[in-house]
């Protein structure tokens, strides 16, 4: 593949997937920088589509593959495969595609089919090695189909456009060729509009919620939770109510 292509971990292949692109994609497209990405290239835990609409895929039997060893080994070879198709000259960038997805990536880590190397930034870009090739990925965020499920209500909409943001940044810090934690993280924060304090401030909403829930301070989620790492937990108001919620 010359240039970079996101290639997106995902959960399963959109309705009629062999003779349309997804309602999904298209959306990505709009707003993708197509100067840096030059395609979305889809990688799906579950392989099956539906010939009629995605009612007929039970989620709930997706989400138990991540416990099958065999599977997570076929579904991160798939991704080998698409690796070694990027221009080795590039940096591939990966972006983990909701709960589930988050969970098979922490499953592959475990068989040791993934490692990962390097947090660069606190927003959730990590540099993880797969069969040897150096990737940076994007983990922690819902699927970017999350906005169309929910009826495209406001704050899905905000998410997924935050989610867009933060892939335009990762992949023109990748194209700079700087990719340390300062530049991805400043990178980062451009896209998003927010400053140094308010990045310590949510480093630190996470620290506070993950010491609540597992007494554990590192701010990083198991991956049933990391869904968590979204929770605006260095607000006052929603600090105050985990508090109340947890007495």
């Amino acid at each position: 593949m010359p240039g970079t292509p996101l290639i997106v971990q995902g959960l399963y292949p959109a309705a009629k997937a062999a003779t349309r692109t997804s309602a999904t994609e298209t959306e990505m497209l709009k707003t993708l920088d197509r100067n840096h990405f030059t395609c979305v290239v889809w990688n799906d835990l579950c392989v099956l589509s539906s010939n009629t609409n995605n009612k007929t895929i039970d989620q709930d039997i997706i989400k138990t593959f991540v416990n099958d060893g065999e599977i997570i080994k076929d579904y991160y070879q798939r991704l080998n495969i698409q690796l070694q198709a990027v221009d080795p000259a590039t940096i591939p960038c990966i972006f983990i595609a909701g709960k589930t997805c988050q969970a098979s990536l922490e499953m592959a880590i475990e068989l040791g089919l993934v490692s990962r190397v390097q947090e660069l930034s606190p927003l959730g870009v990590t540099v993880c090695e797969i069969s040897g090739r150096v990737t940076v990925v994007l983990e922690g965020r819902p699927h970017p189909s999350w906005h169309l499920m929910t009826g495209r209500k406001e704050i899905a909409k905000k998410t997924f456009n935050e989610t867009i943001a933060m892939l335009n940044s990762m992949v023109r810090c990748c194209a700079s060729g700087d990719i340390t934690s300062a530049m991805m993280t400043q990178s980062l924060m451009d896209a998003l509009a927010i400053n140094p304090e308010e990045l310590r401030r949510r480093t630190e909403g996470r620290s506070f919620l993950t010491q609540l829930l597992y007494g554990d301070i590192s701010g990083r989620f198991p991956a049933s939770h990391a869904h968590l790492r979204n929770v605006k937990a260095h607000m006052p108001d929603v600090k105050a109510t985990l508090l109340k919620w947890h007495a």
